[in-house]
């Protein structure tokens, strides 16, 4: 077994040293740390403690902090596997949560509790109040049963804005009903903008529910159960307005590559061609996500099917003078546009898979807004 460094140490006599006092201040005849790790495992019928450290940014996009930001996922999903053990997420460190990488982790949360529901969870504060803010406003303390009393009308103007919803098919739910159309009410012409809104959202729920879940989202684990689920966050600061979409499914490059029925006669060997020079420059699962906008039709001539991203990028495209970028991180792949024109889109290759997609618009609103 690998030994701890003097850091690793010293973090852990912090957390007993924590773990002691709040217990001591409830059970006043505990004498030490062990009998107080003792009592709280009694308490809760716990056969072990895990603490994780959360990263310090949430940060999806960046290579650096997605990695760190995916060994702190793949930990939960490992611990949380156990029965009977509690852990403590501590978010002392982190303060910065983007919108992808909070909703990524917010889907990959509510799916491992999904798949043990006997799971206890603890956090760690963030020293941060606006991080502690948009884990209450989002609803991730509600989702690991945290019942931390937070005013959210004293919140910052940055955390109050965000909107959540999450559904398991295509049929639009009443929150997302609220969220398009407050989405609407932010510019001028609202009506064309909520309509706007609501084919690109429902275009997006419905690539979701038909495609992200048609195999096993682990390839090395076939037995694992997804929530089939999809997860939406909205929230506009400054004028910018932020729209995301995740699932937790195979991902858009191997959808993409699914040899199922009522395939378009050529379509492979079109993909094939395509991403070929690509590839030499890019990963495949970039180069697939470009094909999947680019090639700009449906896999399937099925009429109940979404017809990709390509429509999703027609829809946005529809919106009056409409300044959208886009961002479109699936698996261990990455395609980023400044315009809808593409003309300044990159692709970045990772080397860690988020097996998922994750889909965010972004509008710059000022010149529509009264």
């Amino acid at each position: 077994m690998k030994k701890l460094s003097l850091k690793q140490k010293q973090y852990l006599r912090r957390i007993t040293d924590y773990r002691f006092n709040a217990f001591k201040k409830k059970n006043k005849r505990i004498e030490n740390k062990k009998e107080a790790n003792k009592a709280l495992m009694k308490k809760y019928g716990l056969k072990e403690m895990i603490t994780i450290v959360a990263p310090e940014h949430f940060n999806i996009v960046s290579r650096n902090t997605r990695s760190e930001l995916l060994k702190f996922i793949t930990k939960l999903r490992m611990h949380c596997k156990k029965q009977s053990v509690l852990v403590y997420i501590d978010f002392t460190k982190t303060i910065k949560m983007g919108a992808e990488a909070t909703l990524y982790f917010l889907a990959e949360i509510e799916t491992i509790i999904y798949k043990n529901n006997k799971l206890k969870f603890k956090i760690h504060n963030s020293r941060n109040t606006i991080v502690n803010q948009v884990l209450y406003q989002t609803g991730i303390l509600r989702l690991l049963s945290i019942r931390t009393p937070m005013d959210s009308s004293s919140f910052d103007e940055s955390v109050k804005c965000w909107a959540y919803t999450s559904g398991s098919n295509s049929e639009v739910n009443s929150e997302t009903k609220e969220i398009v159309l407050d989405l609407g009410k932010l510019f001028t012409d609202s009506t064309q903008y909520t309509r706007g809104w609501f084919k690109v959202i429902t275009e997006a729920m419905t690539n979701s529910h038909h495609h992200a879940y048609l195999e096993p989202r682990f390839l090395d684990n076939p037995a694992d159960t997804s929530l089939k689920k999809w997860w939406l966050f909205s929230k506009e600061v400054d004028g910018v307005l932020t729209v995301c979409i995740c699932d937790l499914g195979v991902g858009i490059p191997r959808s993409l590559k699914e040899n199922t029925k009522n395939v378009t006669p050529g379509w492979f060997d079109t993909l094939k061609n395509y991403v070929k020079e690509l590839r030499k420059k890019y990963n495949e699962d970039s180069a697939l996500i470009k094909a999947a906008i680019e090639i700009g039709k449906t896999r399937t001539n099925l009429p109940n099917r979404g017809k990709g991203l390509s429509q999703i990028i027609h829809e946005l495209n529809r919106l009056p003078n409409a300044n959208v970028s886009v961002s479109i991180l699936s698996n261990n792949g990455g395609f980023m546009s400044k315009s809808l024109n593409f003309t300044d889109s990159i692709l970045i290759p990772f080397n860690e898979s988020i097996h998922g997609t994750i889909i965010t618009w972004q509008v710059q609103m000022s010149p529509n807004v009264d």
